[in-house]
């Protein structure tokens, strides 16, 4: 399961490492992480549903 906080926390893990190999793109979340992140409507989800973009 995933809170919040860890949520967040491999987010930005994930745009640091993108950063560093100069990628720039876009991710969409969806569904119990947008419940979680957003809305605080649950403590937690079993997984993250993205769709992500790289821009050219």
């Amino acid at each position: 399961m995933f809170d919040k906080q860890q949520i967040r926390k491999y987010l930005e893990a994930l745009n640091a490492e993108l950063g560093k190999r100069g990628v720039k793109g876009e991710i969409c979340l969806y569904g119990g992480s947008v419940m979680c992140l957003a809305y605080d409507a649950r403590p937690a989800t079993r997984d993250v549903d993205a769709v992500l973009r790289k821009w050219a």
